[in-house]
């Protein structure tokens, strides 16, 4: 009877050590999450038009020493509506101190594309790539998702969008975009990507 209790004991021991230590040691090899990972995607549907919004990053060959990062921004839907135009937009930039990157700067990298009026499924992917990254610095990775409505005088046929999206409608009396530029949802998606 003695003996079980030590047993139990050490065992309880041994499992509170390992519960207490094993989320702040990681396993050796164990890449790093976040923007010191190898890769992430993040997904955001649009019930109305149907459609799905993937934005995305990965190093190649991996998260310590990559030798690119290929930088993916998606656009599916089910159908567009005859009144829209899908525009889509990647722009990288270098936000490490003293690099002249932020927002306002141009970007390192850029790539575009568009989608019109479809009845069936469409879709467009931008894919551009960033070789080589430089060590030690961090990118800004923006994906701008536009549904444009070509007819309406505001936004018709688009509801739901993911909570980074914004509706513009032009005001006649001065207020809102300038006359002449069509309305318009927009989304901004940000991701960092740090490389060591």
């Amino acid at each position: 009877m003695r003996d079980t209790s030590v047993a139990g004991l050490v065992t309880t021991s041994t499992v509170l050590v390992a519960v207490v230590l094993g989320p702040s040691a990681p396993a050796v090899g164990q890449a790093p999450a976040g923007p010191l990972g190898v890769a992430q995607t993040q997904t955001w549907k649009v019930p109305e038009p149907l459609c799905s919004i993937t934005q995305a990053w990965q190093k190649a060959p991996g998260a310590l020493h990559p030798q690119s990062v290929t930088f993916t921004g998606t656009v599916s839907c089910a159908s567009v509506p005859p009144n829209l135009v899908v525009d889509g937009e990647i722009d990288v930039y270098d936000v490490a101190p003293g690099a002249a990157g932020d927002l306002n700067s141009p970007p390192v990298l850029t790539a575009r594309a568009s989608m019109g009026p479809a009845d069936s499924p469409a879709s467009f992917s931008l894919r551009p790539v960033l070789s080589p990254p430089k060590a030690g610095h961090d990118y800004d990775f923006q994906f701008l998702v536009s549904f444009v409505d070509t007819v309406d005088s505001s936004v018709e046929g688009v509801s739901g969008t993911p909570p980074q999206c914004t509706t513009h409608t032009p005001d006649p009396f001065g207020g809102g975009p300038p006359n002449g530029v069509p309305p318009s949802v927009d989304c901004q998606f940000l991701e960092n990507v740090a490389i060591p």
